[in-house]
């Protein structure tokens, strides 16, 4: 018997073919079985041939392929061709067996089945649980590592160094196993993130899985030791009576009374006042620690100003007291305070009514601003949108449009702004309109 010796397939891919033919002309028929090992992933358009004196040398064709299957395995198979037919051409029935060596590429990619999805989040000494399983039949053991990114943040099963493993086998590889994470109790103040890997060992793995990509997730912690501050913004009008509020709490029991001092910056100690300045919080189980207290923002004298910017203050919060609580001031515990100006910034003109012009004519109003500009300049654009009208400035050239600068010293000077209508050939009116507009990016924010 005559055949290909090799042949390389992919699992689901394109078939391959071969051709059996005998070596010699047999005097009579001679039948070829065709098999292949028994759980092979591979398969033979034909379990056997027949030849005779007349086609002994014609080829016949064969098609194998390569069955898709769960596992990640690639095989390598022998198919067998032999003669098994008692009543066969008798110079054939001592014939040697021919082989055909088929390796079957595996098409399926390793993976883990880890049951969190996106990010864990815990605060310190909370536990949360999540599965490991294999996605796919392995050929041997597969290792899986399970990593804490830092342990002296979460731990894994408990390991004391951050890493655990998960062996999985050819009985329990689809098994889910359970790991435990644990938000470490710390003596700071800082929440904190982690990321757990899930990766394969691959020097203690079946070599199938090595390919495997790694599971990754983020674990946010946090803290439970400070303060509960809420909100961490708020805003009061400038020039009202009517005041804000926000609630202090402390997030864990002290060992003892804790005073949290309520400080408002030296600048800014006249636009904003608070009450009370001082809260005081008590440990043990009948302590008040965890009871909200209240402090009312208002806005103070010196907040009444000329300009129209709003103003932000920042109230910051000192702890003192028994532990965890003896601590340097967070800036987590901060409170932003926004008083809003009374003031409304705009551009003012000194007429608003609709000018008519023949055409030669001029006419001058003036522009000026209602309140001076808290930082730097303010400047107004004065643009005509039609050719038809020109505008000018004192010293300037007249165009389709002018810029005027104001400061916070000639905010309200009125500059005056001359508008011409241009003489043209033709007998239609013409209706223009001037727009005056704050140019962003170079003028104060509360213009913008």
């Amino acid at each position: 018997m005559r055949s290909r010796g090799r042949v390389s397939l992919t699992e689901a891919g394109a078939a391959a073919t071969y051709e059996v033919r005998l070596g010699s002309r047999p005097q009579g028929a001679v039948r070829i079985q065709i098999r292949t090992p028994s759980g092979s992933g591979v398969s033979t358009s034909a379990g056997g041939l027949v030849f005779n004196a007349s086609t002994w040398n014609t080829a016949r064709v064969v098609t194998v392929r390569a069955v898709d299957d769960a596992n990640v395995v690639g095989e390598t198979v022998r198919i067998r061709h032999y003669v098994d037919d008692p009543q066969i051409s008798a110079d054939f029935r001592n014939a040697p067996d021919a082989y055909l060596t088929v390796h079957a590429t595996d098409n399926d990619t390793p993976t883990l089945q880890v049951s969190q999805r996106g990010t864990l989040r815990l605060t310190e000494g909370g536990i949360s649980t999540y599965t490991v399983a294999l996605g796919q039949p392995p050929s041997g053991d597969v290792v899986i590592e399970i990593l804490s990114g830092d342990a002296g943040v979460v731990t894994v099963n408990g390991a004391e160094f951050g890493q655990d493993d998960l062996t999985f086998t050819t009985g329990n590889w689809n098994t889910a196993q359970t790991v435990t994470a644990t938000a470490v109790h710390d003596g700071d103040l800082t929440d904190e993130a982690v990321t757990i890997f899930n990766a394969v060992d691959v020097d203690a793995s079946a070599d199938d899985f090595d390919a495997a990509v790694t599971v990754s997730f983020a674990v946010t912690v946090t803290d439970d030791d400070g303060l509960r501050v809420v909100p961490r913004t708020t805003t009061v009008a400038e020039g009202s009576s009517t005041g804000a509020t926000y609630t202090v709490a402390l997030k864990s029991q002290p060992s003892g009374a804790v005073t949290v001092s309520v400080g408002v910056p030296s600048g800014d100690a006249s636009a904003v006042s608070v009450a009370p300045t001082a809260l005081t919080f008590t440990g043990g189980s009948g302590g008040n620690w965890g009871t909200a207290q209240t402090v009312t923002v208002s806005a103070g004298t010196g907040a009444n100003d000329a300009d129209a910017a709003d103003r932000a203050v920042t109230l910051s919060h000192a702890v003192a007291g028994a532990a965890p609580y003896n601590y340097a001031a967070q800036a987590a515990d901060n409170v932003t305070v926004t008083i809003e100006d009374d003031e409304t910034a705009a551009v003012v003109l000194s007429r608003s009514a609709a000018v008519a012009l023949r055409e030669g004519e001029r006419t001058t109003y003036t522009v000026r601003l209602s309140a001076p500009p808290a930082v730097g300049n303010v400047v107004v654009r004065v643009r005509s949108d039609d050719a038809a009208v020109e505008v000018n400035k004192a010293g300037g050239t007249a165009g389709a449009s002018q810029d005027l600068t104001f400061s916070a010293t000639t905010w309200n000077t009125g500059q005056a702004i001359t508008v011409e209508a241009v003489e043209d050939g033709n007998a239609a009116h013409a209706a223009v309109t001037l727009t005056h507009a704050v140019v962003a990016g170079s003028s104060a924010d509360e213009y913008d």
